[in-house]
């Protein structure tokens, strides 16, 4: 009963989403979608800021989230969490040949928080350069070894 709900934005956040899902996918199906990178980085950006608006985010990620848009003039063009939210995984969007902002990004973070991090690449035919930065833990470790999977997979 002490409880307050952000009940509309939580209700906002599926439908904004699935107009910003159906953009991106129209986006990537033209033959001109290298040429929109900043609206598909801008898209992902305004998902991740909606899902933050709902309370599924954490310190984490929305930094890394941040520390992708000061990279903007670098090929990065957006970011956003993913992999079920409240930590974890934060995916990217951005330039062949990125990679080592992607790093820098990555080394920058662990410098300031401590916390480990691991670069997913070459998950799917779309990443060869880069996928997503992931916040490891040590349960998340201990789940990718149980399952045989990479560190930082879970």
């Amino acid at each position: 009963p002490a409880a307050t709900y952000a009940v509309r934005v939580s209700t906002e956040f599926p439908i904004y989403e699935n107009d910003r899902v159906e953009q991106f996918s129209r986006i990537l199906q033209a033959d001109d979608a290298d040429e929109h990178l900043d609206l598909l980085g801008r898209l992902m950006f305004d998902s991740h800021a909606g899902y933050a608006a709902c309370g599924l985010t954490e310190p984490g990620t929305d930094r890394l989230v941040e520390l992708v848009r000061e990279n903007h003039k670098n090929g990065l063009f957006g970011a956003r969490i993913t992999g079920g939210g409240s930590g974890g995984t934060v995916a990217i969007v951005g330039r062949r040949g990125c990679r080592s902002v992607v790093d820098d990004i990555a080394s920058r973070y662990q410098n300031e928080t401590g916390r480990a991090t691991y670069v997913f690449a070459g998950s799917s035919p779309g990443c060869d350069e880069f996928g997503s930065i992931v916040l490891r833990r040590a349960d998340q470790d201990r789940a990718a070894r149980r399952h045989n999977l990479p560190s930082g997979s879970v």
